[in-house]
């Protein structure tokens, strides 16, 4: 039986897109569109480009399957609207949110936020990766905006809303025993960015490591950092690691850091876990979700705070339960697929 063709539409292909494709590809022919111009200005004709690939595939497709809501959401969502097809958006989390204060999200850009919410507004069905990207109020930093999450900027919005959580293959990953005590990776990339060095947190990291000049700090994604910050003599910089490289990375550290402003459903703290890094996490979208009874919660984005939490870390990792077996059990891949396809298959 022939293959029914699906259009995925994506600004980059990431890992996590990649386990998406590889998914879709055992049910459907998958024609994959990569919006990613290389500057700003020649996103029209990004736009082009995507609109003669749609067109291309028009009458073999019904769906239009986009991955986050953005500018290059748009036309799949006007055109199978025309067309009578289906769009459907995986929300992951940038695309849901607006902090003005520190310059990220779609909806802090008025025309971005915009085509983000018209594009919510004209697909079939909208697959965020966390229930908090529908809507969610963040505590967690008081410095910022509360209020977040697709209904809170697409007032009155009808298109239908059901999550789907990441998932991952536990085979990928291994843990290695012998890891450095006392040692702390996070993963980030842009974090030469003031913008993104807040973002994810790292300004308290750095401010941790400080405190806790005994142990080792390691950050993966960037050989730089914000020119006003001083960096410890125990943080280290590793700009890139591939995949088999962060498996060996997450196997050396006993702790993986994630205390992001704003989040989706963090990739990395599920792959650290899995290689059975103890996580910290900040209260913020699905990070508490992701630990449960695994690791350490910070309730606000308090140096202090963190310290001692680092602190109680240090001292109490034996007590928590399995990392690992926390990711295999609540999040795994074959989940994601199983409801993937379901919704999939509904509308086909």
């Amino acid at each position: 039986m022939k293959k029914k063709v699906l259009c995925y539409h994506t600004p980059s292909l990431s890992s996590f897109v990649k386990k998406d494709i590889a998914i879709l590809e055992k049910h459907f022919t998958v024609k994959t569109f990569v919006f990613n111009p290389s500057v700003k200005w020649k996103t029209p004709f990004e736009l082009i480009k995507q609109k003669i690939f749609i067109l291309r595939y028009i009458f073999s497709s019904k769906i239009q399957l986009v991955q986050f809501g953005g500018y290059h959401s748009l036309l799949p969502a006007l055109l199978a609207k025309l067309f009578s097809q289906h769009c459907i958006i995986i929300a992951g989390g940038t695309d849901c949110v607006g902090f003005p204060e520190i310059g990220y999200g779609n909806f802090h850009k008025p025309l971005l936020g915009k085509i983000t919410c018209l594009s919510f507004r004209l697909s079939t069905i909208i697959l965020p990766v966390d229930e908090s990207l529908e809507r969610t109020e963040n505590t967690y930093s008081e410095a910022h905006s509360r209020h977040q999450g697709i209904r809170q900027f697409c007032k009155n919005l009808k298109t239908p809303i059901h999550t789907i959580y990441n998932g991952y293959d536990a085979k990928e990953w291994y843990v290695n025993p012998n890891r450095v005590p006392g040692s702390f990776i996070s993963v980030a990339a842009g974090l030469e960015e003031n913008r993104r060095f807040v973002l994810k947190g790292f300004d308290l990291i750095i401010e941790l490591a400080k405190k806790l000049p005994h142990c080792k700090f390691t950050f993966v994604g960037t050989k730089v950092l914000p020119s006003n910050v001083s960096i410890p003599s125990n943080v280290e910089l590793v700009s890139f690691a591939n995949t088999e490289e962060l498996k060996t990375l997450f196997s050396k550290h006993q702790f993986y850091l994630q205390l992001s402003i704003s989040e989706g459903f963090p990739n990395a703290i599920c792959e650290a876990m899995l290689c059975g890094c103890i996580p910290l996490g900040s209260h913020v979208a699905a990070i508490p979700k992701i630990i449960g009874d695994t690791g350490y919660i910070l309730k606000k984005r308090d140096p202090s705070l963190l310290f001692n939490l680092a602190s109680e870390a240090i001292l109490n990792s034996d007590s928590k339960e399995d990392p690992r077996k926390r990711i295999m059990e609540s999040f795994p891949l074959s989940k994601r697929e199983y409801e993937l396809l379901n919704v999939l298959n509904n509308l086909t």
